[in-house]
């Protein structure tokens, strides 16, 4: 009737094995009941209930202490219990009698095995351990008197019957303090949850009454908030309409940035193996490239302005407009006396160096003069450098340690300039570009890219059509920088000379 507790039941079989027993030893009570039964049937139950009794017993141990009697254990019993049950019932008694021997030697077995059991149960201190060890002690002792007693190795008498009435009795005693301790824990639940209804409805009618103060308040809050959203929805509808005239307002100045700067297909018309990379971190770019040509010289420049957006671009076309000027109306060729030009233009135009002016603006750069008569190409540069392949060699030249404008420039400042000869070379390129490239942070430890790494991937690549090389540096740029967003303006730029 309740699962829960199995043992219970396991025990009233264990019990009802005993009680056939009692019926056929000793004074074989089973004739008084039933005069004409046949002597081989009380035989046989004796024996049946000698077989049975062991693995029931140990099947009921097994219930009440299931972590410390082995399963192992009780299968091994039910086991032999079962194959010397099949022998009693089917043969005669001159042949299964023969077998009781080794039953009880497996019997002795279990019983040492038993002894362990005890020592394990008194130690780990288990629910009625000392109860239990009292009854199954009187049962192992009764029974191996009985065992050599039947075996005429003592000269005693029967005394199990005692043996299970002590350990009936020892275990009723469990089973019935467990039954004991239920109902009072019942009890005292039963108490203890009246008396939290009764705390309970206490405490819903004081939470009934602050949540009635608490809503009260809540409506005045609410009506508080539908008016700020109110008011937030008038400031967000303002704000949208603003960033989208902001927007395309900053659009249309990069369209006039894209008109003044010129069309690359032009640069690639002179020089077909060349490649441009030229992204913006925001709309517009602080970064811009430069190219003009006055009749076999071609000027080609990378500029990297101060800033980004809206205030680099405007010092991009300034920057871009000066060096028109410098070359389109001073007619200088030389890349370090444009440099120089530029320099003073930005602090001319900017009021640098004026006690009116805070302008701490200008730009880095790396410009080329390639003169296709002479078959040279002059390079000078501020805070910028070349990177040139000759001979499938990589080398560099550091631009000087000099910003174009800036309020704490000088105003005599002079450039380095170096002049290469490309016409012997084979498949001589070279390189211009900003920093935004190799100051792009990525990878698995979210680092910059780093000036060395950029120029080994340079030199990796160098050997490939220059359209192949900006296609891979493009995807190469946007697996390192991945979910990261773009940290600066790009500009890369490369040319091979034929």
């Amino acid at each position: 009737f309740r699962k829960k507790n199995i043992s219970t039941l396991y025990f009233s079989i264990y019990c009802f094995i005993i009680g056939i027993r009692i019926l056929v030893i000793d004074d074989y009570y089973l004739t008084d009941l039933f005069p004409s039964a046949p002597f081989e049937l009380g035989n046989k139950l004796s024996y049946l209930t000698f077989y049975l009794g062991v693995p029931s017993l140990a099947i009921f141990v097994h219930s009440l202490y299931p972590e410390d009697f082995s399963k192992y254990v009780v299968r091994a019993y039910m086991f032999l219990g079962g194959v010397f049950s099949l022998i009693v019932l089917f043969s005669k008694s001159i042949f299964y009698a023969e077998f009781l021997i080794y039953y009880q030697l497996a019997t002795l077995l279990i019983i040492l095995y038993s002894i362990y059991f005890i020592v394990l149960i008194l130690l780990r201190k288990r629910e009625g351990s000392m109860t239990f060890t009292i009854g199954i002690l009187t049962i192992f002792i009764t029974a191996t008197n009985d065992i050599l007693y039947t075996n005429l190795l003592i000269q005693t008498a029967n005394i199990i019957p005692f043996g299970l009435f002590v350990f009936i009795f020892s275990q009723t005693l469990i089973l019935s303090k467990k039954f004991s301790l239920a109902f009072n824990r019942v009890e005292e639940l039963s108490e203890a949850l009246q008396k939290n209804n009764d705390q309970l409805e206490e405490i819903v009618g004081q939470r009934t009454a602050e949540l009635n103060e608490l809503n009260l308040a809540l409506a005045q809050n609410l009506e508080e908030l539908r008016s700020n959203i109110d008011m937030i929805n008038a400031q967000n509808k303002e704000i949208k309409a603003q960033h989208h005239s902001i927007t395309s307002s900053i659009n249309y100045a990069k369209n006039i940035q894209s008109n003044i700067l010129p069309d690359f297909q032009h640069i690639q018309a002179h020089f077909p193996d060349s490649f441009l990379i030229f992204r913006a971190k925001d709309i517009v770019s602080g970064d811009f490239y430069y190219f003009n040509q006055k009749q076999n010289k071609f000027v080609l420049a990378a500029v990297d302005c101060t800033g980004h957006g809206v205030p680099g671009a405007f010092m991009s076309l300034i920057g871009y407009e000066i060096l028109t000027e410098i070359i389109e109306h001073y007619h200088l060729m030389e890349p370090s006396h444009i440099l120089k030009r530029l320099h003073l233009g930005i602090k001319k135009l900017l009021k640098q160096g004026e006690s009116t002016s805070n302008s701490r603006d200008g730009m880095d750069i790396a410009l080329v003069v390639i003169d296709m008569e002479k078959k040279e190409l002059l390079f000078a540069g501020a805070k910028t450098p070349l990177v040139y392949i000759e001979n499938g060699k990589m080398k560099m030249i550091d631009g000087d340690n000099l910003h174009i404008g800036g309020i704490n420039s000088k105003d005599s400042i002079e450039f380095q300039q170096t002049t290469l000869p490309f016409g012997d070379k084979e498949n001589f390129s070279f390189y211009l570009f900003s920093d935004g490239y190799q100051d792009q942070f990525g990878g698995e430890q979210n680092k910059k890219l780093m000036k060395r790494h950029f120029r080994e991937l340079l030199f990796q690549l160098h050997a490939m059509p220059m359209k192949e090389q900006g296609d891979l540096l493009l995807e190469w740029h946007e697996a390192w920088k991945g979910n990261i967003a773009q940290t600066d303006d790009i500009l890369v730029m490369g040319l091979r000379l034929k």
